[in-house]
């Protein structure tokens, strides 16, 4: 029997369909648009639809389809929403602007029937930019990007798609890093983007998809594949060498760096990326936060890592973060075990292991693990260590994690559980992780590796020096390479222990003294006591003195070393992370003292491991007032409270440095640290240490501030000498008449702010004049005026002359080009006819005035550029967003103050004026005398219609000047009498389009069809020849 199939008619059966193909679900206001039907219509259509329930309106006017149509209604329906009507349909939603009313799903699954598939997608990445702003979902930027991305797999894309999937492809790469989940599907995706980036010539994207394989194989476990495309990423990346592409590679790289164990390169490049200590950038993978800190551990910089761990444990706290807290935990746990805070350390890693449990959180299980292991281990409980060790390898056998460590320790509990006895662990067993570390890449991990391998041949009875001493030689050179000066010192230990053997007791105090020296501050923890009777008291004493001035000899010439070329908050950022770094504190602080006045609530310009919402806190209440103290008495001072009351009140902070600086006499800011771990931190700064250092950083930034001030009085100058070299080109406003001066009324009134500026007026009515005339009346005048003219810039330029383009971001890009943006920082950007700019750059643009940063092309770094913008244009721009060339939301972004320019018929009284100006200027430019304007020529100007207002008065008068001859001037205006019928145009009050229509004729019939070159059209009409071209083939002009 047949299924029922409502008699509808032909417009009812549009409407189901429509509704269909918008999900099932639509306000009938979006219906009404896409498939309109009069109220009848749609009453009998709900007559005969709702009984049967195949459709459904609400009380607030949604229709919805049921869900379960019959087969004969779906057939109907199917038959009506082809793909080529469903992208007519597209066409209406676009043309009538109801995308913007749509759920975005709706719209992709829409274009994706119309078989609009690369739409569809680049619909799905904006979503996702949108999403990523947002920074709260990042399981939904991750869902959108791969779907959007594998759309696209099998099409042909034009070059700009192809950008587009590349940096797309990019960032899903970075985001299957960061969740842990993805990576399947990645390396298709990447090979993909490798084979458009190498069409492009791209070398920009080329280097860094090469480095996003490299991660990808270092997370799937193919190492040696993981090395080599990160040996070629870090090759191209210093070939391009630019600071935006290290700070994009930074991550990857330092990957290469921790794999090969070097950990002073880990640390230079992790040290590149802006803000790396904000827990905010949720595009920072995990990894990041892990090899920051084991590197800072390895390098003995156990207060970096402090500071570093605990900061960041907060703000994961504080934003739920559970995975990232209960890693960083685990790690803060860990470094608390090698400076002997076991108490604080199993307190940190018993929580991290419970939170990982709850959490089911396999990273963190296995980071905790591999803490509470050493603890133990550390503590001599070495059976307990081996079970949590057993269990923590197990699960992660189970939940798929890959056996990887960059820890020595890992290598020094083996050893021991394999010398004692215990049965080998899965996947870990002793002889084969030892025969595999020696083969490896990692020098950190071989050099300990080496020395281990010395022990073992000692059990053995095996004590024969030469190859022995050959094996911790290796040891020794590998561990310097890593920067891991306390595995080096058990490595020089060593040597003393195979020189005490062989009956070489000075060798042996030699080696010791060594280990002593590369122990440094931490010797007293680390230092074996059966070698202290080797060491003499006096001259350890005299060679931690030494080392201290070599940390003050460091402090200098790293603070001498901070570039003038950086801004001010880059400079006082290096400041104190400078000063952070040289007094071994964990967070620090310069607060700013405006003009040396004193308050209470000091500006903080520069932090490490430190918030204002922590500044502000009760908590910090107490440390405020150590700043206040030190900027009063204008005298460093040292707090050092006691552990155990800080434990009472609940505080954490354990010591505090302040020392106040000068600039040029006069008490300017604090310099703050302080630690929560490390009590005795600052002990080695004693009264005199301390004035001195005040004294020397008063004068250090002080110095740097100074000439910080002449770079930017300089370029101030150079600016200035730009400026006056084009005051040749540049023309004053000129005007008498009362509409002018209402308008400039309201310049100077809006010159005064940031607001933008949108001048609207015929062609040649002076915009740019007018533009200029508001900045350099503005608070930015002495900043640059870089002019942009959309009409001739060709549109596949657009981007690049706007904003610029990295080194070897596309074929032909051998150097990196600043763009216009860029270049009016301080200072503003004038965009002329702005109603020429395409809907992509439009999009860009209003991006970029939204957030007050760019990015190159081909660069990946936000630069902020903080210009005001001033528009011009010729075209109604209300109806151009009407039809849909220009974007609604931009028009209403540029339109907070429109100034009208008057046309030159409008403004009478100033023709003579700009007449007199223009022969005055161009008689001086062709060294001509003597040129005056006659009664007659004030005559034919005044009576002159002016079509292209005071550019053709301009060209008109400059082209009088060329053709004189002796003192008289001649006005090429037109035959006698020509000008009276131009006033007569205006009679059937044409168009102003039917107006240029019959003027541009007008100027041809009088040229005798001559376009360019003198007394052409174009110098008439004072446009370029690209300009009127266009000009006529929309106005249907056949020359």
């Amino acid at each position: 029997m047949k299924e029922p199939y409502p008699d509808l008619a032909l417009e009812q059966w549009r409407f189901l369909a429509t509704l269909n193909a918008l999900g099932g679900v639509a306000h009938i206001n979006i219906l009404d648009v896409l498939a309109p039907l009069t109220a009848r219509q749609l009453i009998d259509l709900l007559k005969k639809t709702t009984d049967p329930g195949l459709l459904i309106q609400d009380d607030n006017d949604m229709f919805s389809l049921n869900t379960s149509l019959p087969k004969a209604v779906v057939k109907k329906i199917e038959g009506m929403n082809s793909m080529k009507h469903l992208s007519v349909l597209v066409d209406i939603v676009y043309a009538q602007k109801i995308d913007r009313e749509l759920i975005p799903h709706v719209l992709i699954d829409l274009l994706e029937k119309a078989g609009r598939t690369v739409e569809a997608s680049k619909v799905q990445f904006d979503l996702a930019d949108r999403e990523l702003v947002n920074g709260k979902n990042m399981e939904t930027v991750h869902s959108l990007l791969l779907n959007a991305v594998s759309r696209l797999k099998n099409i042909d894309l034009d070059d700009e798609t192809s950008s587009l999937y590349i940096s797309r492809a990019l960032k899903l790469s970075n985001l299957c890093y960061v969740l842990g989940r993805g990576i399947t599907e990645l390396g298709e995706i990447l090979d993909i983007a490798q084979a458009f980036a190498t069409r492009l010539g791209d070398k920009r994207s080329q280097a860094l998809i090469n480095l996003h394989m490299g991660m990808l194989y270092t997370f799937t476990g193919r190492r040696d594949e993981a090395f080599l495309a990160l040996s070629l990423g870090l090759e191209e990346v210093n070939e391009l060498g630019d600071e935006d592409i290290l700070s994009q590679s930074a991550e990857f790289i330092a990957v290469f760096y921790f794999m090969k164990g070097q950990f002073r390169e880990v640390m230079k490049h992790l040290e590149q990326l802006e803000n790396l200590i904000d827990i905010s950038k949720a595009t920072i993978q995990p990894m990041t936060y892990i090899q920051f800190s084991y590197s800072a551990l390895y390098l003995g910089q156990f207060h970096r890592a402090f500071g570093f761990l605990d900061s960041n444990l907060r703000l994961a706290e504080e934003k739920s973060n559970k995975a990232l807290a209960s890693v960083l935990r685990s790690v803060l746990g860990t470094t608390l075990i090698l400076v002997r805070k076991y108490h604080e350390a199993e307190f940190h890693l018993k929580k991290a292991r419970q939170e990982s449990l709850d959490s089911n959180n396999a990273f963190g299980y296995h980071y905790s693990g591999g803490g509470l292991a050493l603890l133990y281990f550390m503590t001599n409980d070495l059976e307990k260590s081996y079970e949590v060790i057993k269990d923590t390898v197990e699960k992660a056998v189970r939940t798929g994690l890959i056996q990887q460590y960059s820890s020595p320790w890992i290598l020094e509990m083996l050893y021991e559980y394999h010398r004692l006895g215990f049965k080998s662990l899965p996947h870990w067993n002793y002889s084969d992780v030892l025969e595999e570390t020696l083969n490896g890449i990692n020098v950190h991990l071989r050099g300990v590796a080496l020395r281990l391998r010395v022990r073992e041949k000692m059990d053995h009875g095996i004590v024969d020096k030469m190859p022995i001493m050959a094996d911790l030689e290796a040891s020794r050179t590998c561990l310097e390479l890593s920067g891991n000066n306390i595995q080096l010192a058990k490595t020089v230990l060593e040597m003393a222990h195979i020189e005490l053997l062989n009956k070489n007791k000075e060798e042996a105090r030699r080696y010791v003294q060594e280990a002593w020296r590369l122990f440094g501050g931490y010797a007293a923890d680390f230092f074996p006591d059966q070698y202290k009777t080797l060491l003499e008291q006096k001259q350890c004493s005299t060679d931690t003195r030494i080392d201290r001035d070599d940390y003050i000899k460091q402090y200098f010439e790293e603070m001498t070393s901070i570039k003038s070329s950086m801004s001010q908050e880059e400079t006082l950022s290096k400041t104190i992370i400078s000063t952070n770094r040289f007094f071994g504190a964990e967070r620090g602080g310069l607060f700013w003292f405006a003009e040396g006045k004193y308050t209470r609530t000091p500006e903080l310009r520069a932090v490490i491991n430190l918030t204002k919402e922590e500044v502000k806190s009760p908590q910090f209440r107490p440390n405020m007032e150590f700043v206040l103290k030190a900027f009063r008495t204008n005298k460093p001072l040292v707090v050092r409270n006691d552990p155990s009351e800080c434990s009472k009140k609940g505080e954490k902070i354990r010591s505090v440095l302040c020392i106040p600086f000068e600039v040029q006499g006069v008490t300017r800011g604090v310099l703050y640290h302080d630690n929560s771990y490390m009590q005795d931190a600052f002990d080695f700064l004693d009264p005199m240490m301390l004035i001195l250092l005040g004294r020397h950083t008063s004068d250090m930034v002080g110095s740097i501030l100074n000439t910080m001030r002449i770079s930017e009085e300089k370029k101030k100058l150079s600016r200035e000498r730009a400026t006056s070299q084009q005051d040749f080109k540049k023309f004053q406003l000129i005007t008498s008449s009362q509409v002018m001066r209402e308008h400039l009324s309201m310049a100077s009134q809006v010159a005064s702010t940031d607001t933008h500026v949108l001048l609207l007026g015929e062609t040649g009515t002076g915009k740019g004049v007018f533009a200029r005339w508001v900045h350099e009346n503005s608070r930015r005048s002495d900043g640059p005026f870089i002019v942009v003219d959309c009409t001739t810039i060709p549109e596949n330029l657009v981007e690049s002359e706007l904003f610029g383009y990295e080194k070897g971001a596309f074929t032909g890009a051998d150097r990196q080009k600043l763009g216009r943006v860029e270049l009016a920082h301080d200072g503003t950007l004038f965009m002329d006819e702005i109603g020429e700019l395409s809907l992509h750059m439009q999009t860009k643009l209003l991006k970029t005035l939204e957030e007050k940063t760019f990015v190159r092309i081909g660069g990946g770094r936000a630069i902020r550029s903080d210009f005001r913008l001033i528009v011009a244009t010729n075209r109604n721009l209300k109806n151009e967003v009407a039809v849909g060339r220009f974007r609604e939301d931009l028009y209403y972004r540029l339109n907070v103050f429109p100034i009208s320019i008057p046309p030159l018929r409008e403004r009478e009284d100033d023709i003579i004026e700009l007449a007199t100006y223009f022969v005055d200027f161009y008689a001086r430019k062709n060294g001509r005398t003597g040129l005056e304007l006659s009664p007659k020529d004030h005559h034919m100007l005044m009576n002159y219609a002016w079509p292209g207002n005071v550019r053709e008065l301009q060209n008109v008068i400059e082209r009088a000047i060329i053709l004189s001859k002796d003192n008289e001037l001649h006005i090429p205006l037109f035959p006698a009498g020509s000008h009276v019928d131009l006033k007569g145009t205006f009679d059937d009050f044409p168009t102003l389009d039917e107006l240029q229509r019959r003027y541009i004729q007008h100027v041809f019939k009088y040229t005798k069809g001559k376009v360019s070159g003198s007394g052409g059209a174009v110098e008439i009409l004072g446009m370029k020849r690209t300009s009127l071209y266009s000009r006529m083939k929309a106005l249907g002009i056949q020359k």
